[in-house]
């Protein structure tokens, strides 16, 4: 299925979008980097996040990685995250928390062009770009209902920060969709 189809049957959900179907819609989808061209943009200094679409029950961003950079160790509040890798090789590493609440590093997974992987709510984990020759990463994210809040995990301090989502708050807010 293309781009636009998959939109359509994302857009059919009113709400929450069942991790299951979220997982196997993506699974489903044929899209490469030119189909989300307008939202493939690097940064230097570190990761990013460019909204490609909302839709009520959705929000679709393609996150773009140099060689070396990395999410924060993070959860999704509240929310279903299926991820498409577009374009290279991504690495997961899954943590938990310890007897004293700091996040410990669980496991290791790395995805190569094609793969989908997701995550549901408290789930925490850092996703990154480790390939070491110079080659960028791109990956296709729907977090279902839209992420709004999210924590990070500082692993040397324990330190856990509240984070708000505004990129694809304003988005939706632009596109007259609730954001609550």
């Amino acid at each position: 299925m293309k781009l636009p189809e998959f939109f359509e049957r994302l857009d059919q959900y009113e709400e929450r979008i069942p991790l299951d179907d979220l997982t196997e819609l993506m699974r489903q989808l044929e899209v490469c980097c030119d189909d989300v061209s307008e939202a493939v943009v690097f940064k230097e200094e570190c990761y990013c996040r460019n909204v490609l679409r909302v839709g009520a029950p959705y929000s679709a961003l393609v996150l773009c990685w140099k060689d070396g950079q990395a999410s924060p160790v993070h959860d999704h509040i509240g929310s279903s995250c299926g991820v498409r890798v577009l374009k290279g090789r991504g690495t997961e590493r899954s943590f938990e928390p310890d007897d004293d609440g700091r996040m410990q590093q669980v496991g290791v997974t790395t995805f190569r062009e094609g793969d989908v992987c997701a995550s549901f709510d408290k789930k925490t984990h850092e996703i990154c770009n480790e390939a070491g020759d110079g080659s960028v990463l791109v990956t296709l994210h729907v977090y279902s209902p839209p992420l709004k809040n999210y924590h990070t995990f500082c692993l040397e301090t324990g330190q856990v920060k509240t984070r708000v989502d505004e990129q694809s708050l304003a988005a939706r807010r632009e596109a007259g969709l609730p954001c609550d």
